[in-house]
């Protein structure tokens, strides 16, 4: 059906085709009644019937009723109508149309417009018999959907007569508007932030990222810098081994997610879909979680959003994530200097980047000297060598770093110490 579907898509339609056909069919109907009149007989008599019935055909299908035709869309996914999908979804468009044609009407040209918000717009179209209540159902997939905004243009409907000589067009307008979030994976456990593991390294993250109360909590293991003042004299004297007190905390640290979204520190456009879907997963974790969490995206334009964990704040920074391009080419560290009136005194900072040199110490650098935790992700290059001696650098600087090439290894490597290190390396950074 496509050679017929181009057929009629490239069949002008315009004043100057009409015109042309319009008075052929003139010319043809008044050589039959000259013919009729000078000549006579049955013959004359019967072309002359045939020309006219075919022009009164022509005639009615000038209104044909096709421009008052209604129709509906749905959008299927698994057989359920939904309006928010994720990326990688199998999407089934199904367009219904009403035509009300008068006479015959052996087939009918649907064509539908998809429209991605700030980019790009797809075409569907489709030749389709109506059926005995004049319905025209048209189903494509719609694939390799990318995150965003979409919605649907207005849809055309265009039928010819049975000779083929004049196509009649009709605009429907069906309004319907979806969203495709990144993909994402659910985070189980996130070992610094899960309140059931305590031990060396938890206890030096909160130590950096909490602000302390007057109110003594418990005792804890001595960590190396711990004033005196702080020491529990007599656990240390039952135990043996030195103690410090342990004061209540104001509630959870804050999370500030920084989205790297500089152009040439991604290999390809699928590294920087990945720091999307990360950014979107610990999104999620810190929803699940009430963890205060905020984002700041630097890229062309550096935009910054406040930690928080209101429905609200979090559907801001989704509709961020999901427009958002690689667009940057400033360094990072010189954007977020200029942006350290923003810093909130505490917060845990978490680098998504696939950039591991001097730059990202620079940064985490200027954070650690405002007495910010801070934490990287690093997006390695799945064609690439191994680069987790990064990690391991990072970890022994006492900087928590992870190295993933998918989004399934997020929450094997979240769920533990990289490498199977312990926390020890911290404590003595701290």
């Amino acid at each position: 059906m496509k050679p017929f579907a181009s057929r009629l898509k490239l069949r002008p339609s315009g004043k100057s085709g009409y015109s042309l056909r319009f008075w052929m069919i003139v010319t043809m109907w008044c050589v039959c009644l000259l013919f009729f009149l000078f000549q006579g007989g049955k013959t004359s008599f019967m072309l002359l019937a045939m020309m006219t019935l075919l022009c009164l055909y022509l005639l009615i299908g000038r209104w044909s009723g096709i421009s008052k035709s209604t129709g509906k869309r749905e959008l299927l996914y698994e057989g359920e109508h939904r309006l928010v999908f994720h990326a990688g979804d199998s999407i089934e468009a199904k367009l219904t149309i009403k035509v009300q044609p008068i006479g015959i009407t052996p087939y009918v040209l649907l064509r539908d417009q998809l429209v991605r918000r700030h980019g790009e717009t797809r075409t569907f179209e489709s030749l389709v018999l109506p059926d005995w209540n004049r319905q025209c159902v048209m189903r494509y997939p719609l694939s390799n959907l990318r995150r965003g905004f979409y919605s649907f243009g207005e849809s055309e409907c265009a039928m010819e007569d049975v000779i083929g000589l004049f196509q009649h067009k009709g605009a429907i307008t069906v309004p319907t508007q979806f969203s495709v979030l990144p993909h994402t994976i659910r985070i189980p456990k996130w070992k610094i932030f899960d309140a059931r593991e305590q031990g060396f390294g938890r206890n030096a993250f909160i130590q950096r990222s909490t602000r302390e109360t007057t109110q003594i909590n418990g005792v804890r293991e001595y960590i190396y810098g711990d004033r005196i003042s702080r020491i529990h004299w007599n656990a240390t004297a039952k135990t043996g081994h030195w103690k410090s007190k342990e004061f209540e905390r104001e509630s959870l640290p804050s999370m500030m997610l920084i989205l790297d979204r500089t152009q040439r520190h991604y290999y390809t456009e699928a590294q920087f879909e990945l720091a999307i879907s990360v950014a979107a997963s610990l999104l999620a974790y810190g929803r699940e979680r009430h963890i205060p969490i905020g984002l700041i995206s630097l890229g062309k334009t550096a935009e910054a959003f406040d930690a928080g964990s209101s429905a609200h704040h979090h559907k801001l920074m989704g509709d961020h994530l999901m427009e958002t391009e690689a667009d940057g080419y400033q360094d990072m560290s010189v954007r977020l200097q200029q942006m350290g009136a923003k810093s909130v005194h505490g917060s845990f900072y978490v680098l998504i980047s696939p950039n591991a040199n001097d730059k990202v110490l620079r940064l985490f650098s200027f954070l650690q000297q405002k007495q910010m935790g801070v934490s990287h992700i690093h997006l390695a290059d799945p064609d690439g060598t191994s680069q987790d001696n990064w990690s391991a650098f990072l970890m022994s600087r006492g900087i928590p770093a992870y190295s993933i090439r998918q989004l399934q290894e997020l929450p094997v490597v979240l769920g533990g110490w990289a490498n199977g290190q312990v926390a020890a390396s911290i404590i003595s950074k701290s």
